[in-house]
């Protein structure tokens, strides 16, 4: 945080990052928040083309790199730059120092101005950028957290790039507000290898991780997810995209809870998320304390989820509009694109997007989501 301030950057200030999953991934969010900069968060896996792209589009005021990344990717580039590493064996602090430092820079903090740039996956082949508050992040993240009954020595496992919304917010914040410890995974290969080293309580994933690890299991090369996943897990949550049921019958055979979210960048991003105790098979759960779904019935957009939540992001940055933030009005429903249904349990039920209804030769309307392979 001093070396943000030192580098000539102000509260306010745009500041692009990209860094590997490593644990210097949290200590640059955590400088950003306590510095007051906005933090923006490029994928490292993303072309140096695509790079450069939203730089152009969120015009920074300065640069960091970490987890071994370094200038090198955008060497062109006049803006002031910091490279941070993290070297634990060589770096110690006094915790009492260290705790009355964070607590005077967290009384400077606006808990409402600009904290963070979510960019949305481009659902719409345009990824725009959503401005949060550090208020709607942890309101987002205390919400998520309550679903769940977590223990003071859980260990979340991290293997998801914390630049997506989901994992930072699934997965960082959550087991900042919560405690417990979060174990960063830098090779996802060797995922199972850390769940023996540190068996996580909860791990957070997209579909085609556990789609894996459900074929594995039924071709016999894991005899146990639970043993695989080191023998305390107590719920896997999917994200990102739809979940087969064959992979949520899997895990039941072998007794590991496997339930599904939804969310997206503009509204925190979490808006749903399921849990061992009302999980059923093909739902993403109820909506989060203080969040509100509906279902539209207007004409051509019938059946579309909307959402109300006070998480929701202040402004966005379209790269249709410039680069200048638009306000959002947060206290209007949010149109997500998606279609879906609440079924008699209150849980929500994804039924595809609003553009992906297909109408066959005889005028059927039929929905991809309704068809099984």
């Amino acid at each position: 945080a001093e070396r943000i301030g030192a580098a000539g950057l102000m509260p306010g200030d745009r500041v692009v990052h990209i860094g590997s999953h490593t644990a210097a991934w949290p200590i640059v969010d955590f400088a950003c928040l306590l510095s007051g900069v906005v933090h923006i968060a490029l994928h490292a896996e993303e072309s140096q083309s695509e790079q450069i792209r939203h730089l152009q589009l969120f015009q920074p005021c300065g640069l960091i790199f970490s987890g071994g990344i370094s200038r090198r990717h955008l060497s062109h580039s006049r803006l002031p730059l910091l490279e941070v590493q993290a070297d634990w064996r060589a770096n110690h602090v006094a915790y009492a120092t260290l705790r009355d430092y964070i607590a005077e820079r967290a009384r400077q903090c606006d808990p409402d101005r600009p904290a963070s740039v979510l960019i949305s996956s481009g659902t719409t082949g345009r990824p725009k950028g959503f401005v949060h508050s550090q208020r709607s992040l942890v309101m987002n993240a205390v919400a998520s957290a309550a679903e769940f009954l977590e223990e003071p020595d859980d260990v979340r496992l991290s293997w998801l790039p914390q630049s997506h919304a989901l994992a930072r917010v699934g997965d960082l914040y959550t087991t900042l507000v919560r405690g417990g410890a979060l174990n960063i995974v830098r090779d996802r290969r060797k995922i199972l290898e850390a769940c023996k080293q540190i068996p996580p309580a909860a791990i957070l994933g997209v579909p085609i991780f556990y789609d894996r690890l459900a074929r594995a299991a039924q071709q016999g090369r894991i005899r146990s997810l639970v043993d695989a996943l080191g023998g305390r897990i107590r719920v896997c949550v999917s994200g990102g995209a739809p979940l087969r049921r064959w992979t949520t019958r899997i895990f039941q055979q072998h007794g590991v809870p496997l339930v599904e979210g939804y969310g997206l960048a503009e509204a925190g991003p979490v808006v749903a998320v399921s849990n061992p105790r009302c999980q059923q098979t093909g739902a993403v759960g109820r909506p989060l304390q203080g969040i509100e779904i509906r279902i539209s019935e207007e004409g051509a957009r019938a059946g579309e989820i909307l959402v109300r939540t006070p998480c929701r992001a202040m402004a966005v940055i379209d790269p249709l509009k410039g680069r200048e933030e638009s306000p959002i009005n947060r206290t209007a429903w949010l149109r997500t694109g998606d279609r879906g249904v609440i079924d008699n349990d209150g849980q929500l039920r994804i039924a595809g997007r609003i553009d992906d209804v297909l109408t066959l030769a005889n005028g059927t309307k039929l929905l991809p989501a309704d068809v099984e392979l």
